[in-house]
């Protein structure tokens, strides 16, 4: 295990999309929502380092046919800013 300095801390929120959904609204609301947890982690960690704290957005789409698509096509990674969202 690494020292606690060492460590890597960050923010990471999962969302999925259901049918009748968009890929839009959920990106929407995960981003406000990964952004306030982003936000009180920096805040409690204010002093103890000045790296911006990782954070990372994971969006599984469920809708039944994207679901029916090969996994080439469903994969994605995209930057909002400094937050990281990955679909799939």
């Amino acid at each position: 295990m690494l020292p606690p300095k060492e460590r890597l801390i960050g923010a990471q929120l999962h969302r999925y999309i259901r049918d009748k959904q968009s890929y839009e609204k959920v990106l929407e609301d995960g981003l406000k929502q990964i952004i306030g947890y982003r936000d009180v982690f920096s805040s409690s960690l204010r002093n103890k380092t000045d790296k911006p704290i990782p954070c990372y957005l994971l969006i599984f789409d469920r809708r039944s046919e994207d679901r029916k698509l090969p996994w080439e096509q469903r994969i994605s990674w995209e930057k909002h800013g400094d937050i990281a969202v990955l679909g799939c």
